[in-house]
């Protein structure tokens, strides 16, 4: 996941590009009326990626220390604390 958004992030373009990484269980399904179903993925582990991806800068990545964990590809990174909405304890994050 990691080396896909690294090139993601690295492709020439002119849009602003930042991402934020996490793992973990989720919920996923068809949501709402037959003829107007939506697909979509739900829980802590999106909620705290959509967070991650919000407070990452320009051009970077932000990743849960989880993700960088089960990552076979080693990176350089510097790592940062932040509060999260809903958490009791800082998350940390790692740059990469």
């Amino acid at each position: 996941m990691l080396r896909a958004l690294k090139a993601a992030i690295d492709a020439p373009t002119r849009l602003v590009l930042c991402a934020g990484a996490n793992s973990g269980p989720v919920f996923t399904g068809n949501i709402g009326a037959f003829a107007r179903r939506t697909d979509a993925v739900l829980g802590d582990t999106v909620n705290v990626a959509a967070r991650l991806t919000a407070r990452s800068e320009p051009g970077r990545i932000l990743a849960s220390a989880g993700v960088l964990e089960h990552s076979r590809t080693r990176f350089e990174t510097s790592h940062v604390p932040f509060l999260v909405k809903g958490k009791d304890r800082p998350v940390i994050a790692h740059y990469v």
